[in-house]
């Protein structure tokens, strides 16, 4: 037999033992009615997003915030509390690296919650913020989430226009849950409400020094993008334009939102209007 033969012989005989040990696993873990059922558990950014939800239901009051939830939000910072990683930050699958994003989530639901900044695990989550970009490096939906509080700010943000349900079938190439956000954050963005943190709150602890705040594609592609929005009026002013563009303002931000009207229910046009707003 030759070796290429053997080696493929062995790694079948492989697969076959590692289904058969996983169907034996799984077969244990069945419940003796049939069916299987086990605990549901998530990252602590859960936990994070239940306080900043509490704070916005329950704005505080000058410089106190104490929510007729308080007991829930305890719990909820104790959790967190429980599940710091030994660097200082938080990770979003058991054993793994901290995450800068709900290492940032989890600072601020902490200390908005009342736990001391000048602590051992807040200075040891501060440090590791810090250590990986600090809040600059933070994924887009903790910025927007954070800039509703004016804790970051709302020029340096990508804009999350609800006139996306007009683009056809745009929102079904989204995840469910990813739907749930995001149409909810979009209708919140475009009425521009915010909600007050405690009078003298702050996280600036947590910004990088000498780094941006920008967001990328304002910073690089800003130029580009006012031409593509000049082309997409030409067009529209055009006798050939088959779409009509209404020009809606977005508040500081130097660019504008372009949102084509009249789109097929199953099709999307790009004139260069969408990459302008972005």
């Amino acid at each position: 037999m030759s070796p290429g033969l053997q080696a493929t012989d062995s790694v079948a005989a492989g697969v076959a033992q590692a289904i058969a040990k996983a169907s034996d696993w799984l077969l244990a873990q069945q419940s003796e009615k049939g069916y299987w059922w086990g605990d549901l558990t998530a990252d602590t950014t859960l936990e994070s997003d239940y306080i900043l939800l509490q704070l916005w239901l329950y704005p505080p009051q000058g410089a106190v915030w104490n929510p007729p939830t308080r007991a829930q939000v305890d719990r909820a910072v104790q959790s967190i509390l429980d599940r710091q990683c030994a660097d200082g930050g938080f990770s979003i699958y058991p054993g793994g690296p901290s995450d800068v994003s709900a290492s940032v989530k989890a600072y601020f639901s902490l200390k908005v919650a009342g736990i001391d900044a000048a602590s051992a695990p807040m200075t040891r989550l501060r440090d590791s913020v810090l250590a990986n970009g600090g809040l600059q490096a933070a994924n887009s939906y903790v910025k927007i989430n954070l800039s509703l509080f004016d804790l970051y700010p709302r020029e340096h943000v990508p804009s999350v226009p609800p006139e996306m349900i007009l683009m056809g079938r745009v929102l079904y190439h989204m995840s469910a849950w990813a739907r749930a956000i995001v149409v909810p954050l979009a209708i919140v963005q475009a009425l521009n409400a915010g909600r007050p943190v405690p009078t003298g709150f702050t996280i600036d602890e947590l910004f990088a020094p000498g780094v941006s705040k920008a967001f990328p594609c304002l910073l690089h592609g800003r130029g580009q993008g006012l031409q593509a929005v000049g082309a997409a009026r030409q067009q529209v002013d055009s006798p050939e334009g088959d779409c009509q563009v209404q020009r809606v303002g977005i508040g500081p931000d130097p660019l504008h939102r372009w949102v084509g009207r009249d789109l097929p229910a199953d099709d999307v046009h790009d004139h260069g209007a969408g990459r302008a707003g972005r």
